[in-house]
């Protein structure tokens, strides 16, 4: 009888857990989404905002497909945007696939250094930071050498990157810190 007791008892975890793990991925979807529409400047905040999402999904998503599918639809979002909105629409169509892998390789490096390997978090964040503005800034280099992208997208795909990256992950931190205050007084 016991035994049964505990493991239907399992069951209703495992359930909860599941529910608030979906529930978790639509919200980050929805806001993932919906950002890049309605929050369209200036940037500095739509970008600090958009690699929150990106980074606390490596904490709360588990599995990879899910976190990587969050790193395509800001840009997505962003596009469908700026169809409607913008002039330059044009040239984000090329910049995608680069900005796609960029935050792949925020998520990778947040989700697998850190949360697997248990690497500082501040050391995986900067290098993280590094490697993805390094890799839109050469991406975006590229393009306009080669005369598909102006010069205006290397400023934002430079230095611009790093800091809204590392905003968005100090506001991590910063969150994860006040949950954790918030839980050790819930259980005193």
């Amino acid at each position: 009888m016991n035994y049964t007791l505990t493991r239907l008892m399992n069951e209703k975890t495992g359930r909860i857990k599941d529910i608030t793990e979906q529930t978790e991925y639509v919200f980050l979807v929805s806001l993932s989404l919906l950002l890049p529409l309605l929050l369209r400047h200036p940037q500095i905040l739509l970008g600090t905002a958009v690699n929150y999402l990106l980074i606390s999904s490596a904490f709360f998503i588990k599995g990879w497909k899910r976190n990587l599918s969050l790193a395509f639809l800001p840009g997505i979002s962003a596009l469908f945007g700026n169809l409607l909105f913008g002039p330059f629409t044009y040239f984000l169509i090329f910049l995608l696939p680069f900005i796609w892998i960029g935050n792949i390789i925020l998520i990778i490096s947040i989700k697998y250094l850190h949360i697997h390997k248990q690497i500082n978090y501040f050391i995986v964040l900067i290098t993280g930071t590094a490697v993805k503005s390094l890799w839109l800034y050469l991406s975006a280099y590229s393009l306009h050498k080669l005369g598909v992208v102006p010069l205006m997208f290397l400023k934002s795909m430079g230095l611009f990157q790093f800091y809204t990256a590392f905003f968005g992950g100090l506001l991590v931190f910063i969150t994860y810190k006040f949950i954790n205050i918030l839980q050790e007084r819930r259980i005193k």
